[in-house]
Formats: C-alpha cells, structure tokens, sequence
C-alpha cells in the first residue's frame, strides 16, 4: 500500500487507489469505512491510517491477487 500510494505523490489518495482496485465509487466508499477523505494526499495520512488500510480486506485481496469483489 505504501509503495503504491507513494509513487505518485502529491495526487490524491482516492485517485492513486481507484487506478489499482475497483474504480473510483469503490475506493470512495473503502476509503470512507476507514476513515479516510479519499481528496487526502497520501503524506496527510497518518502512519495509523496507512496501517488501517493495508490490514483492510479490501486491500489484503488486491495485495493477494483476489479480486476486489471478494473482498466484501
């Protein structure tokens, strides 16, 4: 997660996702279960959000391979 999000600094955290999981409306919503404004730049985000995020399913079934729907 954190290599994927960093790599394009500076752009905002719900469009550095929606280009690797399931679009934009899905990556808003995850995005909002965590607690997340998905508008935030990645270096906004605390180490304990980051972390939030890659222990979510969502991100643990992209991670792993799985599709994103499997996730729910």
């Amino acid at each position: 997660l954190v290599s994927t999000t960093f790599q394009q600094r500076r752009k905002q955290i719900g469009t550095t996702l929606a280009g690797v999981l399931e679009g934009r409306g899905r990556v808003e919503e995850w995005l909002a279960q965590e607690g997340v404004d998905p508008r935030a730049r990645v270096e906004e985000l605390t180490p304990v959000q980051l972390l939030a995020l890659a222990r979510s399913p969502a991100w643990r079934a992209y991670s792993s391979g799985a599709p994103a729907a499997d996730a729910d």
